[in-house]
């Protein structure tokens, strides 16, 4: 083993740490709120990385090889210290230190922007990484704290904190529709071009409700785009019938640059949630932000549905 090329990582010496103290994969894996393949990797390539083998593994329980008791000893030691320099960090003055990754989609980024950056004039020792993506980030695997997402939660093991719900609606531009047929049930929109959300070839369907009964449209055009923001260009170009974010084109529905369509119809409606990982303790930076975003998005937001909320007097929780 070449020890010049061996570069210490703290993350895979607390994670080799929790589970020779869990004694296995599933319970090391459950207690740092990561997946089970996630741990199994990273012990790997410790073990790669220091040219030895540190555990015994069985079905049952992992055991520690000669190396890797003594390994351990010294990981638990580097790891206690990381844990104490980090708490007399944070207890020194208060102020919230450190770097906080942030990701969400384009739409959503935009209208929280103006929080985060008096979240960062606010704390000067803090730093903001901010991924504009609608992909669905992996946060732990990928480094990310905090994710605002909309639409429904797959990944169980995520902490969810609710911020309203967006409604969607249909749109065209009048230029659009002067030169088309007129739309006036959901099933009109199979003969229409409309802007997918996704990759051109996908199917996609358009789910619609009216006195309970759901009916769902598959549609079809000539333009896709992975952006909410492009779609809702392209609604205004007249290139096809788009189903956006009704805060999006509020705007552009009261001075008439576009029409919305199939109102007495009721179209996709999502929740929008605060993420992070279950089980890792968040530093005190990162609370400060989940914190803000909160309090200044947690009742009523700009993207929850503003008629309902007036008609109901309904406020969103989270």
């Amino acid at each position: 083993m070449n020890n010049r090329s061996v570069q210490p990582d703290l993350n895979q010496m607390s994670i080799f740490a929790a589970v020779v103290e869990a004694g296995t994969f599933t319970a090391a894996a459950k207690a740092l709120g990561m997946p089970k393949s996630t741990v199994s990797k990273r012990i790997s390539e410790l073990e790669d990385r220091l040219g030895c083998r540190l555990l015994h593994r069985t079905t049952r329980r992992v055991k520690l090889t000669a190396v890797g008791c003594s390994y351990h000893a010294e990981c638990q030691r580097i790891v206690a210290d990381a844990r104490a320099a980090d708490r007399t960090v944070a207890a020194r003055d208060g102020s919230l230190q450190g770097i906080v990754r942030v990701t969400a989609p384009w739409l959503l980024a935009e209208i929280v922007a103006p929080a985060m950056h008096r979240f960062l004039r606010e704390n000067e020792n803090v730093s903001l990484e901010v991924w504009i993506t609608n992909r669905v980030v992996d946060l732990i695997e990928e480094g990310v704290d905090l994710a605002i997402r909309p639409g429904s939660l797959t990944d169980s093991s995520l902490v969810a904190r609710r911020l309203g719900e967006v409604e969607h609606c249909i749109c065209a531009s009048p230029d659009y529709l002067e030169r088309h047929r007129t739309v006036t049930k959901p099933s009109d929109l199979r003969t229409h071009a409309c802007i997918a959300f996704g990759r051109m070839g996908t199917k996609r369907t358009w789910s619609f409700e009216r006195d309970g009964k759901k009916t769902l449209v598959a549609v079809n055009g000539r333009y896709a785009v992975t952006s909410g923001a492009l779609m809702h260009r392209a609604a205004l170009a007249g290139l096809g019938i788009a189903s956006v974010p009704k805060f999006v084109v509020e705007d552009d529905l009261a001075s008439g640059r576009l029409v919305r369509l199939l109102e007495n119809w009721t179209t996709g409606r999502g929740a929008v949630h605060l993420v992070y990982p279950s089980g890792r303790h968040l530093s005190p930076a990162v609370r400060g932000l989940l914190d803000v975003l909160v309090s200044t998005f947690g009742n009523n937001p700009p993207w929850s549905p503003r008629e309902r909320n007036r008609k109901t007097g309904r406020r969103e929780g989270i």
